[in-house]
């Protein structure tokens, strides 16, 4: 993996969303779904940001007070388990700024994980909602000119 490598959500094929602390993510054509806490939620925030892997690691850095020695492999290996999975693509645009760190962050340093979930992949092939256009989804209806 490049260090300068920027790095995007795979919209419209995946979508994510944080809540919690807590990353739940989709691939929409294959039908799997993801969860990650700690780092792993972090790293998401930097993504969606559109952070590169020098920033995302540096930003973990700071955030979680450790070497670049300790955290550089495991972002590595994070963005290529979710670009392994379609959830994350490479993209041309220059780096984003990463979230402030600091060293404030509550929980200890813990590698990345990501958990994979395929029990429900039949079924959410079959929803509609994954009929997904380039608008992503919900696609909401253009406003309405109501007289006044």
């Amino acid at each position: 993996m490049t260090s300068d490598q920027v790095w995007i959500v795979n919209s419209p094929t995946a979508v994510g969303e944080l809540m919690d602390g807590e990353l739940v993510a989709m691939n929409l054509r294959a039908g799997n779904y993801f969860s990650s806490t700690g780092v792993g939620s972090f790293i998401w925030r930097c993504i969606e940001m559109g952070c590169s892997t020098d920033a995302i690691a540096e930003a973990v850095q700071g955030a979680y007070n450790v070497s670049a020695s300790d955290v550089t492999p495991d972002v590595d290996a994070f963005l290529g388990e979710l670009q392994g999975y379609g959830l994350i693509r490479a993209d041309q645009r220059a780096s984003a700024t990463p979230p402030a760190a600091g060293g404030s962050t509550a929980a200890p340093y813990e590698r990345p994980m990501l958990s994979v979930y395929t029990d429900m992949q039949d079924l959410l092939l079959l929803d509609p909602i994954h009929d997904v256009g380039n608008d992503g989804w919900p696609t909401r209806p253009a406003p309405v000119d109501t007289p006044a």
